[in-house]
């Protein structure tokens, strides 16, 4: 009981509010506004997103032909968006890649946006204008597609949950902001 009343004295001779308060001021704070400003979002107000079915024809990875799921990314924020760095970071059973996918080192699967030439899938990054689009597709195997083109995605699952099928990742520039996306299905 004496030492707990000797740290009591101790602390009150030393201002240990003043240093908390120092601490909480030079440290704990900047980090939380660091971290606030550079989380990862579930989604951009105005930029749609909508997975579907390529009816088109099958995708060709190395010799095989599979079903692609398509994304479009439609601009409705009334500002011009830059896209960059759109992956595949995580998915499950229900959602398989095809083997020959273009993955890379860190078991993420890049997207490519379709170029000008609307034939060839090679664009890293996308600018879209307002109500403007871009599409990037990705050969996938998934078992049953009706139910996963009628999912719809959940903000519960998304804050306590793994993806269901998917989680997309991209960074994109809406006016002078930059943001980190992930967006789980």
């Amino acid at each position: 009981m004496k030492s707990v009343i000797d740290l009591i004295e101790y602390l009150k001779a030393n201002d240990l509010p003043g240093w908390v308060t120092a601490a909480w001021s030079l440290l704990f704070w900047p980090l939380a506004v660091w971290w606030w400003n550079d989380r990862k979002r579930s989604g951009l107000p105005g930029l749609d997103i909508t997975p579907r079915e390529r009816a088109a024809k099958p995708i060709k990875v190395g010799d095989k032909a599979c079903t692609g799921v398509q994304f479009n990314f439609i601009n409705k924020t009334q500002e011009i968006v830059y896209l960059t760095d759109v992956a595949i970071v995580d998915h499950s059973d229900r959602f398989e890649p095809a083997t020959d996918a273009d993955r890379t080192l860190t078991e993420t699967y890049e997207l490519k946006f379709l170029g000008p030439d609307k034939r060839t899938y090679h664009l890293r990054q996308m600018i879209l204008q307002t109500n403007e689009e871009a599409q990037t597709v990705l050969p996938v195997i998934i078992p049953d597609m009706t139910a996963f083109l009628k999912y719809r995605r959940s903000t519960l699952r998304a804050l306590f949950f793994g993806p269901r099928y998917f989680a997309l990742e991209f960074v994109a520039m809406v006016g002078q902001k930059r943001r980190r996306v992930r967006i789980v299905y």
